[in-house]
């Protein structure tokens, strides 16, 4: 093998240029930039790569060799960052020595991933430290560690990404520690590879549609930790190692063509990471073990990518967490590799950051010394554009009050996708305003149906109501189509606005729009964010405008306005510029509309709430809301015109500027030209108002300045110039705050949520000893604690209570238990003593270890300390209740509602305003007045909304049904399976979550579906019968096919039955086409169902197949009984028998 040759950095990587460059790339790269379909698997071709003649013969080989060990010893004593990594990757080691070693088990109660994840973890930070510190105890913990995953019963092949987690983990473990290892211990560690690994891997290859062909992040996941132990072991294992490798090499450009050529990635930006960090590492190990990573590295987008998650973090330090994804931001060892390899290096910055959290061995690794460059310094542009998937901006990107938002487009190509288009975040003044909900529960029960109809969009978070953009339309299907894709379109910057355009015309066409642009702009110095949403509908069409947070949300009470806040921390004002009229906002709880589906499984999204504008239904309309952030002292600018987005633009002259900013002659920390809002702390003590001085930019810059006329004040220093806008900085002058409420971790809901004065808030935190800090500001005599609970009414919280002058030393005065009756504000009292800080320290509830204060207040000897009298309720929820669940068709039901304070108080609803609705007026209806009229037989919801005059929108709804003078019986299968061919005729399916039909030339492919119904409940002939199966076609090869139904005997046991042992093919009872939509199959089988009835039978069962004369079928899946846990409603197989 010849290579092509690019030395790099300090350990002298070098990237090939070979055969897996030519694996469709080309392809790809041109069908991303013209915005068309993402291609399909790669031709399976291999590289040149041999593992015989190119393997590099000595240990260690993975990601470094023998020669890199002694600078790397160098580096961790003379280098400071290298140092204290090296210095608490020691620390993990040996508290991982203390530890007993990893087993066999599902942590999170679905799979042996997390186990893995830990396996993996350890053997990478006990390898290092061994190679490093040259301690053998390391070595034989690493082994432990081996020899007990070796153990294991299996590594999960059904989950292949806890396979290839354990196979990455036994390659970095068999190189790094194989000179400490024995003869048979290597053979263990290999052995393991190749039965529980290799062997599986195999069969995956083989399987076609797997992750092997897939854009996912199983894809670069699974093919890096099969590629990372075939170059371990591949002098050893030679044919199955070489033919392995082959099949990684020619999979991996599917997984590298879900990158971007601008470096985005399909899934978002928590997938991202845990695909980058797998696949660096094997780009790195094929570098250093055979010489060359064949072209790999050199894939489109991938030279990239690692501005993905630097643009989509904001300055809060989250991440824009759209899809199923967590908002902590990640900044994974991977960038250190990217920063080498591509020579950017913002990438090492980064790596660093995320270093400071999140540290790795492979960080310590790859560390380039003296490499990292933060953006600021690089004058690294503030906005970007990811392929039209998602575009983000900012005002500045090391202030940590910037402004920060994003515009979402989307793609169906995606997975772990939502229906989000137009979505959006805002980060201002250290907060996140505008949030994304992430992931649902993975486990909650058929959460990867994600075609159209499928189940996934039953779950809010998935849903566009449960995302920060525009729901047109109301009801519960999809409200953005799910084969729909937009793109971000526009993307204009200049020093003081920014733009961002998306086109999501094809989202909503399902519901009648046929044009929506939505824009952000960031204006007045990019002070402001100006949301813009412009629609056409082929009719009127209602809309709503959604934007989730965790803030205290205030609306005005005309509707136009609205205020979020955070104690202490500033505020967002909220305003509608656009209609005129016809929009108003409302808050409400972040759960689905009274319309919409509610699975019972479903997070609540406590603490969460959403704002929304109620758009009036129109044929066209444009809607601008106006977001403007301001901290305690600043009032808002004034509002822009609003403008066409086809008529935005930014300023191409940039305005005049300062070079310098001091007071008191020092420069203003952190000053940024472009940055135009400062606040400096002034010694307590000082008096004296400080000197703000200022030279402009250039010679004919001018500058004023207005100081501050007492302390706390703001200083106004202007800068101008002719033919240029004139710029207007803010410098604010204060003593330090005082922090009147800390908590022991900084959790997703803040510690002032504690002394907001709203009990719709509240802080927690998880585990034994969590505290949160009351400071009163001097020493006074205290008596007690005040503590309203979350879900105070339902747990009994178990706590006690210190106090200090000092904060350095407690004295514990109480020890007490919350009544579990209430959810207002509890007394404690204890004896009166003297101290400046209160501590509640948790020990959990009497259902979790978590707890959650709403509100609390110290008792001092002049009153409750802050003022208990601020404490704001609303409405927390409403009951509404008809008279009969049951109904005659001809009967009715009066409907009524109560509701319940955030305090546990009963609420008064005189002066709110109640709306009554039916999900189905085919079934029922409900006049103004609550009165319920039947239509038809079935059930349907009624539904009360309540508005109330602050500006809350709360509902609740009751089933109600109208009894079938003469119902159907409906029947269950009591037995359902699938039966399949060729070498697979002796297997039994019966206890599977559903079924597969598919014709096939294969004999091995081939499956039938096999159904019986009881007739025991049949009492009478029928009028009509009717099989009902739910199910899609789930095959890439098409779309849509018809499914045979033949009678068969019903003599089978779905626990035993198998394609040999099935029964005789009785005669076609019809024919039922199915698409790749979610949807019932149903065959008219009345007259088998008689013939059955007549000849006295207690059971009747078909078979459902794909005629095999159509040779290559479809795959289709179907529901079988056991789809889901019996106390969730689902789509079973059922027999609908209209008895005469």
């Amino acid at each position: 093998m010849t290579h092509d040759t690019l030395t790099i950095g300090r350990r002298g990587f070098i990237a090939g240029a070979s055969a897996v460059a030519a694996f469709g790339q080309a392809v790809a790269a041109a069908a991303q930039a013209a915005g068309g379909p993402r291609p399909g698997p790669a031709p399976r071709t291999v590289g040149s790569i041999s593992l015989t003649g190119d393997l590099h013969p000595a240990h260690p080989r993975l990601l470094l060799h023998q020669a890199d060990i002694a600078p790397l010893q160098s580096l961790v004593t003379t280098d400071p960052i290298a140092q204290d990594w090296c210095s608490r990757l020691r620390a993990d080691a040996d508290q991982i020595c203390t530890e007993a070693v990893s087993v066999h088990e599902q942590q999170d109660g679905r799979s042996l991933l997390p186990v893995a994840r830990t396996v993996l973890d350890r053997v990478r930070t006990l390898g290092l430290l061994f190679l490093i510190d040259e301690d053998a105890s390391y070595a034989q913990r690493m082994w432990e560690e081996l020899e007990a995953a070796a153990g294991f019963p299996g590594w999960e092949p059904g989950n292949f990404l806890a396979t290839a987690e354990l196979l990455h983990a036994f390659a970095i473990g068999y190189d790094w520690g194989y000179d400490y290892y024995t003869a048979p211990q290597r053979t263990m560690l290999r052995t393991a590879m190749v039965t529980l690994g290799f062997d599986e891997a195999e069969t995956q290859y083989a399987t076609p549609g797997a992750w092997h062909e897939s854009l996912s992040n199983w894809n670069l996941v699974c093919n890096s930790g099969i590629g990372m132990a075939c170059l371990a072991i591949g002098d050893e294992v030679v044919p199955q190692c070489q033919a392995l490798l082959e099949e990684t090499l020619a999979s991996l450009p599917n997984g590298l063509a879900a990158i971007d050529a601008d470096g985005g990635y399909l899934e978002g930006v928590m997938y991202w990471e845990y695909a980058i960090r797998s696949l660096t590492p094997y780009l790195a190990g094929l570098v250093t073990a055979v010489g060359s990573d064949e072209g790999l590295s050199s894939s489109p987008g991938l030279s990239e990518t690692g501005y993905f998650p630097l643009y989509l973090t904001g300055p809060t330090g989250l991440g824009f967490n759209f899809y199923d994804a967590v908002d902590d931001a990640r900044s994974p060892h991977a960038m250190h590799w990217l920063a080498e390899r591509y020579s950017e290096d913002v990438f090492a910055w980064w790596g660093e950051e995320g270093a400071r959290e999140n540290l790795s061995a492979y960080h310590l690794l790859w560390y380039q010394p003296g490499a990292a460059q933060s953006p600021t310094t690089l004058g690294l542009a503030r906005e970007r554009d990811f392929g039209g998937l998602v575009a983000t901006t900012r005002s500045a990107w090391q202030d940590p009050a910037a402004v920060f938002t994003a515009v979402k487009g989307g793609t169906p190509d995606a997975g772990h996708r939502d229906l989000d288009m137009g979505a959006f975040v805002l980060d201002a003044l250290g907060r996140r305003w505008a949030l994304e909900l992430g992931a649902e529960a993975y486990d909650v029960g058929r959460y990867w149906e994600d075609g159209p109809g499928g189940a996934r969009w039953n779950y809010y978070r998935k849903r566009t109501e449960g995302q920060n953009t525009v729901v047109f339309g109301s009801g519960p299907a999809e409200e953005q189509v799910v084969s729909a894709t937009g793109s971000v379109t526009r993307v204009e910057a200049a020093p003081t606005e920014a733009l961002l355009v998306a086109d999501l015309s094809a989202a909503a066409t399902d519901r009648g729009v046929t044009s929506w642009l939505r824009g952000i702009r960031l204006l007045s110095g990019r002070r402001q964010v100006l949301v813009q949403d412009e629609y056409t509908a082929s009719s009127a069409t209602e809309a709503w405008w959604y934007l989730h947070t965790r803030a205290r949300v205030d609306v005005a009470p005309d509707g136009q306005s609205a205020v979020l806040s955070h104690l202490g921390q500033g505020r967002v004002e909220a305003r509608i510029l656009s209609p005129s009229s016809g929009a108003r906002f409302w808050v409400m709880d972040a759960r689905p509309a009274w319309d919409s589906p509610d699975p019972w499984n479903q997070d609540r999204n406590l603490g969460t709430i959403k704002l929304g504008v109620e758009v009036d239904a129109a044929t066209s309309g444009t809607l601008a809301v106006l977001l403007t952030p301001l901290r305690d002292w600043e009032s808002a600018p004034a509002a822009p015109v609003v403008t066409p987005i086809s008529q935005w633009a930014v300023e191409p002259d940039p305005p005049a500027a300062l070079a310098t900013l001091t007071v008191d002659g020092v420069s203003v920390g952190g000053f940024d030209p472009e940055v135009y809002t400062y606040e400096v702390e002034i010694p307590d003590g000082v008096t004296t108002v400080p000197q703000v001085s200022a030279t402009g930019a250039t010679g004919h810059t001018q500058v004023s300045l207005t100081s501050a006329s007492a302390l706390p004040g703001t200083a106004v220093v202007e800068a101008s110039r002719p033919g240029s806008a004139t710029t207007r900085y803010h410098v604010r002058l204060a003593h330090p705050p005082q922090v009147p409420v800390l908590g022991s971790i900084i959790g997703t809901n803040p510690a002032e949520f504690a002394i907001d004065g709203w009990d719709a808030t509240f802080w927690s935190a998880k585990g034994d000893g969590q505290w949160l800090r009351l400071d009163l500001g001097s020493d006074q005599s205290v008596d007690g604690v005040s503590i309203a609970w979350s879900r105070g009414d339902e747990r009994v919280f178990t706590f006690e209570v210190e106090v200090s002058s000092d904060a350095q030393t407690w004295t514990n005065v109480l020890a007490a238990q919350s009544s579990g009756t209430t959810l207002a504000l509890e007394d404690h009292t204890f004896t009166p003593t003297t101290a400046r800080y209160v501590r509640i320290v948790g020990f959990g509830n009497s259902s979790n270890d978590w707890m959650s204060v709403t509100e609390a207040r110290v008792l001092t000897s002049s009153g409750a300390w802050p003022d208990s009298t601020a404490i704001t309720t609303r409405l927390a929820a409403v009951e509404v209740t008809a008279d009969l669940a049951e109904i005659e068709l001809t009967g009715s039901a009066q409907v009524s509602v109560s509701g319940r304070m955030t305090d546990g108080a009963a609420a008064d609803l005189s002066g709110a305003t109640v709306t009554y609705h039916s999900t189905d007026t085919a079934v029922l209806t409900v006049d103004a007045n609550g009165q319920v009229t039947p239509v038809a037989p079935g059930t349907a919801f009624v539904a009360a909304v309540v508005r109330t005059t602050d500006r809350w929108q709360v509902w609740a709804r009751d089933a109600v049904t109208v009894l079938d003078p003469n119902p159907p019986v409906v029947a269950e299968t009591d037995g359902d399976t699938t039966v399949r061919g060729g070498a697979y005729s002796s297997a039994n399916y019966g206890g599977i979550a559903s079924m597969i039909v598919m014709a096939s030339t294969a004999a091995d492919d081939v499956r039938e579906a096999m159904l019986r119904f009881p007739l025991t409940d049949v009492t009478a002939a029928a009028a009509s019968a009717t099989v009902r199966i739910y199910g899609k076609v789930d095959d890439p090869g098409g779309s849509q096919i018809d499914l045979d139904m033949h009678e068969i005997p019903a003599t089978w046991d779905e626990a035993t039955v198998t394609w040999a042992s099935r029964p005789a093919l009785g005669s076609l009872l019809g024919t039922a086409t199915v698409t790749s939509s979610y949807g019932w199959i149903e065959v008219d089988v009345t007259a088998a169902v008689n013939d059955a009835l007549t000849a006295g039978t207690s059971a009747f069962a078909v078979v459902v197949r794909q005629d095999p004369a159509i040779g290559d079928g479809l795959r289709v899946s179907l529901r079988s009984k056991e789809s889901m846990p019996e106390e969730e409603e689902v789509e079973r197989p059922e027999l609908v028998v209209q008895q005469v």
